[in-house]
């Protein structure tokens, strides 16, 4: 009986926890420009002062900020990371591991 309650229970945990995904914050005093790459299809989005974008990538992506090919990042599905001075930081993960500095790709890297 107490298997067959823990089996049921993961199975719940399971169905209705959402899959982590990265999130990048703007603590910057401008906008930017992001270029995402997850899976080989490429978007761009726009980040405001002070704005967050949630669900950046869930397997994990390469983000650019602007034009600037020096500024590549490669995100895990649950990383947390703001904008700083131009930068990419690492502000942890939604898993709770502590802060890391931000996985930064060789230029040359899509």
């Amino acid at each position: 009986m107490c298997l067959r309650t823990a089996m049921i229970a993961s199975m719940i945990l399971c169905v209705t926890l959402p899959a982590a995904a990265a999130s990048i914050t703007n603590r910057d005093d401008k906008d930017y420009r992001l270029t995402i790459v997850e899976a080989g299809a490429t978007s761009v989005k726009s980040l405001k002062i002070g704005g967050v974008l949630g669900d950046v990538c869930s397997k994990g992506c390469i983000v650019r900020i602007g034009d600037n090919e020096n500024d590549v990042y490669e995100l895990e599905g649950s990383d947390v990371v703001s904008i700083e001075d131009g930068l990419l930081f690492s502000d942890g993960s939604e898993t709770g591991n502590p802060s890391v500095p931000a996985a930064k790709v060789p230029a040359g890297r899509p």
